[in-house]
């Protein structure tokens, strides 16, 4: 699927948080969201994501389950925290080993390690999806 079509598929920028500690997977997903128009913050530890995800309100958090200090499904529990900016946000856990369990219910999608271009683009879609319709319930509870 060429680029310029993904881009236009979008309407609206798209906040991501991507948080893996390996360089060429953050490097990878950066420059394909960023393609797509996405705002894209990175981090390589999971304390830091997990503080970046509860100060701003991200639309979709992409989660390495094995990180330094804290891995992703810790983290996934702390943006899902009421008080959390981040707690609607798509949660996906970007993995080589499926979460079971308890584990799994932390997450909205699970995608296996590489992640390929179609799927990035459906996750900001549908991320961006959500984002309007709490936008437009939000209006309706207002009017």
């Amino acid at each position: 699927m060429p680029l310029f079509l993904s881009r236009r598929a979008l309407r609206g920028p798209v906040k991501v948080l991507i948080a893996d500690d390996h360089h060429a997977h953050q490097a990878l997903m950066t420059a394909l969201f960023r393609a797509f128009d996405c705002e894209v913050e990175v981090s390589g530890c999971g304390v830091d994501a997990a503080q970046r995800a509860r100060g701003r309100a991200f639309d979709l958090v992409v989660l390495d389950r094995h990180m330094p200090r804290l891995g992703g499904d810790q983290v996934a529990e702390q943006v899902r925290e009421p008080d959390s900016a981040s707690r609607h946000a798509l949660i996906v856990s970007h993995t080589t080993d499926t979460p079971r369990g308890p584990a799994a219910a932390l997450y909205d999608r699970v995608v296996a390690k590489p992640m390929s271009i179609p799927t990035m683009l459906e996750l900001a879609q549908t991320a961006l999806a959500i984002r309007n319709r709490r936008a437009a319930r939000n209006r309706l509870r207002r009017a």
